[in-house]
């Protein structure tokens, strides 16, 4: 990956406590740990799930920027509940319901539409277990 290291991706906070035992960090350290690590070791397929829901904004912006250097070279499977992420990253869209696919395809718009036509309302109780999780697949 050109112009981009494992220390340009961790921001000021984490390189306080990097030498500090990984059981010691916050989920989000972690978070920002394991991604840094995983798009430095250029797999034929990545997974990210739920990677850019914790973080600042400097974090995610700088994920943002690595993730669309590391889709040219790698598949990723990025799964996300946040409508807009999917739409800026994704080529297409699998929405899964009760572990089921409800839409399979290259229309982001249309799998957006779906998946928030079956989402609770913003603000409710429900819990995500089961919930639909639109991702994006690309075959290389």
């Amino acid at each position: 990956m050109t112009g981009c290291t494992i220390q340009s991706l961790i921001s000021q906070e984490l390189e306080n406590f990097i030498y500090s035992p990984v059981r010691y960090y916050s989920s989000g350290m972690r978070v920002r740990l394991g991604f840094s690590i995983a798009i430095h070791l250029k797999p034929d397929i990545l997974l990210l799930d739920e990677v850019l829901a914790v973080g600042d904004i400097g974090f995610k912006i700088k994920s943002l920027n690595a993730m669309a250097s590391l889709i040219r070279e790698t598949a990723v499977i990025f799964v996300s509940h946040s409508v807009d992420q999917i739409a800026r990253i994704c080529s297409s869209v699998c929405l899964l319901e009760n572990g089921k696919v409800a839409y399979l395809g290259d229309d982001i718009s249309s799998g957006i539409a779906l998946y928030e036509k079956t989402s609770p309302a913003p603000g409710s109780e429900y819990i995500h277990d089961g919930m639909a999780a639109p991702f994006q697949y690309i075959h290389k």
